[in-house]
């Protein structure tokens, strides 16, 4: 009994214990049998200096998210929420202070490191103080007791971290992140500052969290090339964090918020999301801030809550707009209202005792009381969505002024009609749109597509947090959570063929909702103990697929060394990996590359142009100023490119996924997609922007002639004689 005393006397050595513990499991679980000390810190050495930049980065975000929040007079009852908000907001400010150093043509290594020093001297009181309430917090943990499941509980949290943490040092392979969230910012840090990126509409999309990205490169000027990664990672953990804030601002206890963290931590869309620089987590960092404001605004009735959580969700579109129909949409039309009801605004006061007026004259009374309070909440909540509006337009703002200056359209590329651009035709706005596959909402189709698609986000995450309905008032905070999440995914599956990155902020309301269900229901004296073993069966399959999953990836051979970040990033690009080394090592330094049927442009250090699978080929608008592919290849001498870079693995891969179906069955062809898509090289014409071309035919001629010029020209060749072919030639 007396060691036992002792032990919960000193709870703080306890927890450093199983967090020590947690990365101890978590690496065994990286590294396996081949575990060697020596390895798996030569690893973390690799990822030391990038993860500093980004610990400073962090820092300078929470100083000025703080001196934003003072600003705006917002303060909380607990300073945990305050800093959280302050890292939020600070994060969104800075990527706008690198937006406006990239339109001031600013992006240059010593300017940035000054700019980050003087940011850093600006906020040091503040950051002193977040550091000096951090270790009086710690310093509380010492006699706050611990009970043994949340011991349990922070040893998963830590094994998932360390798992998360150790995928952030592997390198970018994915096709979207190689193509533009990594892409874009390298050629806006080579160009010195923000510029036109013909050909890729990408570039005009939202880029809050790749303007992070464009401050960790060019602070870490190619060491490796690891700060977006890190980046990801925090806004991994700062979603964690507000859902752990969250669940404790709804009444739960600690125990129940750990619980929810490794929920969240072992979905593999979350996984998935975490596994390269997309900027998905980045948008439901925003969106769990701008619920947690949500709730906030409805338990302290202060409107500054509901400004702070407009100006999260301006953050979150200024991210990705697929933020607006999944989330701002759903955020309008049903947590706004709900937000004001619980607030009073539309509720009935309780009325004194009428005296000498009969039964008649009550109820009209009665009636007309009550069209005059729905009157004034209907009148709120149109001042409310007016005022949420501007304020998500003001912060979404600076985006739509960088659009504006390359593109001439704010939104480019939507609202083309209004906006017209360049570069940008409706055939392309069309095929952009059928790509996705739109489904009809009131139709057997859709129904069909939800049904399909529940295994995504999983029975689990989808069935339990409905279960609140039978918990709880129907116009409550919980409710309207789930209401909120359910009509996001509904959103998400008009379209059936988007990505299921997309849902990861709703992961995190499915979580919240769940922990609060069976929490409750844990409770219960029957049921209670059967469901919590259940949810305990399911967290430990969950995290036995995390950890298979990371085993898949290869990140224990990335992460100790074992296997050269070179290595792997052939494995998974193929002979697009060592195009790149030889064109980074063996072309001269002036060389300008042109890619035909390739578009990803971030592991090449030369400049290049590329054009993605919606946007116009700049060799077939070359070709249309030409008549031979002789003058063709003078044009884009002249134009000062040097070489070309051909991929025809991709131009199969492009006409396999996004050909045209009724074009190829017409011709015969529609077998070759599956049975042998290598022969698919042989007809460009499918190629995207291609067909989409009316003129194509005209200039077909003259591209297949300077292709078999380019092919008298081979410098560097990859893949199987008689199949798809990777090479580059020099502009004969």
């Amino acid at each position: 009994m007396q060691a036992l005393h002792n032990a919960r006397s000193r709870p703080l050595t306890w927890i450093l214990g199983f967090v020590f513990l947690g990365i101890l499991g978590g690496s065994f679980n990286l590294f396996g049998t081949r575990f060697a000390s020596t390895s798996l810190f030569l690893g973390f050495y690799l990822l030391l200096y990038p993860a500093a930049i980004v610990f400073l980065i962090v820092m300078l975000s929470i100083g000025i998210g703080h001196a934003a929040l003072q600003i705006l007079r917002l303060s909380f009852p607990r300073h945990r929420y305050e800093y959280y908000f302050s890292a939020i907001l600070g994060l969104g400010i800075v990527s706008y202070a690198v937006l406006v150093m990239g339109l001031l043509q600013g992006y240059r290594h010593h300017w940035v490191m000054f700019a980050m020093l003087i940011g850093l001297l600006v906020v040091a009181r503040r950051i002193a103080t977040f550091f000096r309430l951090v270790w009086q917090w710690l310093s509380r943990q010492v006699v706050s007791p611990w009970q043994a499941g949340e011991m349990l509980l922070l040893f998963l949290v830590a094994v998932c971290v360390i798992i998360y943490f150790a995928a952030a040092m592997m390198p970018p392979v994915y096709y979207d992140v190689l193509e533009y969230h990594l892409g874009v910012p390298k050629t806006y840090i080579q160009h010195g500052g923000i510029c036109p990126i013909p050909y890729n509409f990408f570039s005009s999309l939202p880029c809050n969290v790749e303007m992070l990205y464009v401050l960790g490169l060019l602070l870490e000027g190619g060491v490796s090339n690891g700060t977006p990664h890190l980046i990801t990672f925090i806004f991994y953990a700062l979603s964690g964090v507000g859902i752990f804030l969250m669940l404790l601002r709804l009444g739960l206890k600690r125990m129940w918020c750990l619980a929810g963290l490794v929920l969240f931590s072992i979905h593999p869309i979350i996984f998935k999301s975490g596994l390269d620089a997309f900027n998905d987590l980045g948008t439901s960092g925003f969106i769990i801030a701008a619920l947690v404001a949500w709730v906030f605004w409805i338990q302290e009735r202060r409107r500054s809550y509901f400004l702070l959580s407009g100006v999260c969700l301006g953050f979150a579109i200024a991210t990705k707009y697929t933020a607006i129909g999944l989330y701002v949409v759903p955020y309008c039309i049903l947590l706004l209202p709900l937000g004001l009801f619980l607030c009073g605004i539309g509720r009935r006061t309780t009325e004194s005792p009428a005296q000498d007026v009969t039964p008649g004259i009550k109820a009209a009374g009665s009636d007309v009381a009550a069209k005059a309070q729905l009157t004034r909440f209907f009148r709120a909540y149109i001042v409310s969505l007016i005022c949420l509006v501007g304020i998500i337009v003001l912060v979404f703002a600076p985006i739509a002024i960088k659009n504006l200056i390359s593109t001439g359209n704010p939104v480019y590329p939507f609202l083309s009609a209004i906006f017209p651009a360049s570069g940008w035709t409706s055939e392309q706005a069309e095929f952009l749109v059928n790509v996705h596959h739109p489904v009809p909402l009131l139709s057997s189709t859709y129904v069909a597509t939800v049904l399909r698609r529940t295994a995504m986000p999983g029975i689990f995450f989808l069935a339990v947090p409905v279960l609140v309905l039978f918990l709880r008032k129907v116009v409550s905070i919980e409710v309207g959570l789930m209401a909120y999440g359910v009509l996001g995914f509904l959103v998400w599956n008009l379209l059936a063929e988007s990505a299921d990155r997309f849902l990861t902020s709703y992961i995190a309301v499915a979580v919240i909702v769940a922990m609060l269900v069976i929490s409750e229901v844990g409770s219960w004296r029957v049921i209670g103990p059967i469901v919590l073993s259940g949810c305990a069966l399911f967290g430990l399959a969950g995290m036995y697929v995390l950890f298979a999953k990371s085993q898949a990836f290869h990140i224990p051979q990335v992460a100790m060394a074992i296997e050269s970040r070179s290595e792997f990033q052939k494995r998974f690009l193929g002979p697009l990996a060592d195009a790149a080394h030889y064109a980074n090592t063996q072309l001269e330094s002036d060389a300008k590359l042109l890619f035909i049927y390739e578009a990803r442009m971030y592991p090449f250090d030369r400049p290049v142009l590329v054009n993605t699978v919606f946007d116009q080929s700049p060799l077939l608008l070359m070709a249309k100023q030409v008549s031979s592919a002789q003058a063709l290849a003078g044009l884009l001498k002249a134009e000062g490119f040097t070489h070309c870079l051909v991929n025809e693995h991709e131009l199969k891969r492009l006409i396999q996924f996004y050909g045209p179906r009724d074009e190829l069955r017409e011709r015969g062809l529609e077998p070759l997609l599956e049975s042998a898509p290598h022969h698919l090289i042989r007809y460009p014409e499918f190629y995207a922007p291609y067909f989409l071309d009316p003129e194509y035919p005209q200039h077909e001629g003259k591209l297949r002639q300077f292709l078999w010029l380019l092919r008298q020209s081979v410098i560097f060749q990859e893949g199987r004689e008689g199949g798809p072919q990777l090479y580059i030639a020099r502009v004969p």
